[in-house]
């Protein structure tokens, strides 16, 4: 899913789900027969989300690539747009759903919430798609969420990546920021662009702690998913939380949102998400990006991923079809035309990689970075990490301003997580 929230917001959080095992077959996955060596009847195929994607949006990422594909078929997609059309109204009333695509937060946790869940091995196997084509870190939990099944594949992917404002390198005189630095290289720069001029403000790296914490390189959970307890005082979240606080020493102790850099142009660099030069307050902006930073502890590593599946449902009559379109989605020739859109594709093939971004109006920036970083395996996710993440967050301008230390708010953050998980399970 692609969706930037703010701080109000952040209950969002990133989550789980997902999909397969081993591969079958070999090359890339291919596009599914054509209609006319296998006639079928027309019929109404129904996708649905709880992204709140629009009809327009849906349409033009996925919609009208699977019309144009299979038009003796007939796609209707539902949008959530409230009370009446959440997964569990849409399934009280009785409407069919062949197809339901979603975040990594949701989707396979939903499925299994209104028992949809279907497992698509024995259709993926009957195909010959070739899984090893696709990124190894969502295949890898794909299948740790679907209990050793296939309910959903990726589609598409996100991640994240820092994007700098060169106009406000320039005037201060600072070199551009280079791809494989570490955190600490990155806030020294921002240090120097923490100042004031005679008319203006600047600030050194904004973020959206609520992407910032669960896309840790280290793929920490906010729960342990076996023992239900917070994972906070693992040593892991001490880098983290480190250069945190550090980032927020450079924004007057606040978090200052991807937003912020595109829009009031006072932010000299932010952590944001892959896609998020296609957002239009951007055109405006003379950036240029690089990947995302090291932490010294450890070098290897590089941010989780943020997927989207697709998944057919249990209750679909059309799951032939169903998979027909899945398969088309991650296609060499819809993965390729997403990634010229600027859209971070699932398969690894380097023909597909090396096209990223060329259909956009920014393809002489460094895009390649984004799809070249070596993806950390996604972290465990739990019903608990809503509400976890916001005890996770809590202590972070205290953290800043030096108002409670790094031992004392790890403390705080343990006994009020568990405080929590405590409650959700007596009730």
């Amino acid at each position: 899913m692609f969706h930037n929230s703010n701080r109000n917001k952040v209950i969002a959080g990133i989550g789980a789900l997902a999909l397969l095992g081993t591969a079958c077959g070999g090359g890339q996955p291919k596009e599914p027969a054509a209609a006319s060596e296998k006639p079928v009847t027309p019929v109404e195929l129904v996708i649905y989300s709880e992204s709140g994607w629009s009809q327009e949006e849906f349409n033009d990422r996925f919609g009208d690539s699977i019309r144009k594909k299979f038009p003796q078929h007939t796609f209707k997609y539902i949008q959530k747009t409230g009370t009446g059309t959440l997964l569990a109204d849409l399934v009280a009333s009785g409407q069919k759903i062949d197809i339901y695509w979603d975040s990594v937060s949701k989707i396979v946790s939903n499925l299994k919430d209104m028992r949809l869940e279907y497992d698509m091995t024995e259709l993926i196997k009957k195909r010959q798609i070739n899984l090893n084509q696709l990124e190894p870190s969502v295949v890898n939990f794909g299948r740790e969420m679907s209990d050793e099944k296939m309910y959903a594949l990726p589609v598409v992917i996100n991640t994240q990546a820092l994007y700098y404002n060169k106009d406000i390198f320039d005037k201060f005189g600072v070199p551009y920021l280079k791809d494989g630095m570490t955190w600490d290289e990155v806030l020294d720069v921002a240090k120097k662009l923490t100042r004031k001029d005679e008319a203006n403000e600047y600030w050194g790296v904004g973020l959206y702690i609520d992407q910032y914490l669960p896309l840790n390189p280290f793929s920490l959970p906010y729960v342990d998913p076996k023992t239900e307890k917070a994972t906070i005082q693992n040593e892991n979240w001490r880098p983290v939380y480190d250069v945190l606080t550090k980032i927020y020493q450079t924004t007057s102790n606040k978090m200052m949102s991807p937003n912020v850099f595109a829009t009031k142009k006072n932010v000299a660099i932010t952590v944001a998400l892959g896609n998020f030069f296609l957002s239009q307050p951007m055109a405006d902006v003379n950036w240029d990006i690089v990947s995302f930073p090291k932490y010294k502890e450890a070098p290897q590593l590089g941010p989780q991923t943020l997927p989207t599946y697709f998944g057919i449902t249990s209750t679909s009559e059309h799951k032939e079809l169903a998979m027909d379109v899945i398969q088309h989605l991650i296609s060499a020739e819809k993965q390729t035309e997403l990634s010229r859109k600027g859209i971070i594709p699932v398969l690894t093939d380097e023909n597909v990689k090396k096209q990223f971004g060329q259909d956009s109006p920014h393809k002489n920036k460094n895009l390649q970075t984004i799809v070249n970083q070596k993806y950390s395996p996604i972290a465990p996710k739990t019903k608990y990490d809503a509400n976890a993440m916001k005890i996770y967050i809590k202590y972070d301008v205290d953290l800043a301003t030096g108002k409670v230390d790094l031992n004392t708010a790890f403390r705080q953050i343990e006994e009020e997580t568990n405080s929590m998980i405590a409650q959700v399970k007596s009730k």
